[in-house]
């Protein structure tokens, strides 16, 4: 009987692998070159580092075998006779004779049906060898998904004792350079915190704004004046005219002239445009010896505003500050 396998090139290029390294005798290491599920396996040998990468699609389970039955040998009836001469016996008449055994295989196909054998069971072998080294695989990696996922157990040798550290000392405070600045210091922490300030809303026909309570107002100069009963060297003065036909660059370049003739007018040191509401507007500030003033333009309807916020060079950080609030508190209406 003889039999013919056929199988993919994938698998033998597998088995010459795992055959040729079986002599390193420290067997294989099993990966996914291209991620989980992509179909793809690399067999890594672990002495040598040697590896070989096939698609997991390419390797059949079955082989196909075909079996065919040799054809009789027909017997000459005088090899039968010379047989039976040989053994001594002479055949008696009327007997039948008896049906020849079938011929022995020579020696050659013997060994051919050997080493086919032989090569079966070594890839008989290779492809358990193969699968149980996916499988343990496989669990390899789903252990170690899922190890992910959990917590680590703490040890007793995890857990250290709390240690005890002192208090930082604190730092002495630095002995003042000098008696004015001791004399400030000693100020600083004597004197009582500053009262807020009050607003109060100023409204007119035409606009609002809001100022600290203890400012009045006044008509002086074509405008709306709002100081503070004490000479603190701060004020705010807003002027309105209807002109609907002035344009914000000509209301602009009119304001600049107007700051650089006033007695503390000076340079002017910053200009930029923006929106009151949904009114477009300006604002330029100079700066001069005597002090500084702020003037902020708006354009709303046929009207045009003009709010001066003036500082004198000796007001102090509140006045400045109050009256640059209320300055940006003016509104249209």
């Amino acid at each position: 009987m003889e039999a013919t396998s056929r199988q993919p090139a994938a698998l033998s290029g597998l088995s010459r692998f795992l055959v040729t390294h079986e002599g390193c005798a420290a067997g294989f290491d099993v990966s996914h070159p291209a991620g989980v599920g992509s179909g793809r396996l690399a067999m890594t040998c672990r002495s040598c580092g040697a590896t070989y990468e096939y698609a997991t699609a390419t390797i059949e389970f079955e082989r196909e075998i075909e079996l065919s039955r040799p054809a009789p040998t027909p017997i000459a009836p005088s090899r039968l006779a010379s047989a039976a001469s040989k053994q001594g016996a002479a055949p008696r008449a009327g007997a039948r004779p008896k049906r020849p055994g079938a011929p022995p295989s020579p020696p050659g196909k013997r060994r051919r049906l050997s080493s086919r054998a032989r090569d079966r069971a070594i890839v008989a072998g290779l492809l358990v060898f193969a699968f149980a080294a996916l499988a343990f695989a496989g669990l390899r990696i789903a252990r170690e998904v899922s190890g992910g996922n959990s917590a680590t157990p703490v040890g007793p040798s995890a857990i250290q004792r709390p240690q005890t550290t002192k208090p930082a000392a604190q730092p002495a405070t630095a002995a003042p350079r000098n008696r004015s600045s001791a004399r400030r210091q000693a100020q600083a922490t004597t004197s009582p915190a500053q009262p807020v300030v009050r607003q109060k809303s100023v409204r007119t026909a035409l606009f609002s704004l809001r100022v600290p309570s203890n400012w009045a107002k006044h008509a002086a100069q074509g405008g709306l004046t709002l100081s503070p009963a004490s000479s603190a060297g701060a004020s705010v003065r807003v002027f309105y005219e209807s002109n609907p036909s002035m344009s914000i660059q000509t209301m602009s370049a009119k304001t600049a002239d107007f700051l650089r003739s006033r007695a503390s007018g000076g340079a002017i040191v910053s200009s930029k445009r923006l929106r009151i509401g949904d009114h477009p507007g300006f604002l330029l500030r100079d700066h001069g010896p005597a002090g500084s003033e702020t003037a902020l333009g708006v354009l709303a309807g046929p009207y045009r505003y003009l709010v001066v916020a003036r500082v004198k060079a000796g007001a102090n950080a509140s006045a400045r500050s109050a009256a640059i609030r209320a300055l940006h508190s003016f509104r249209p209406r």
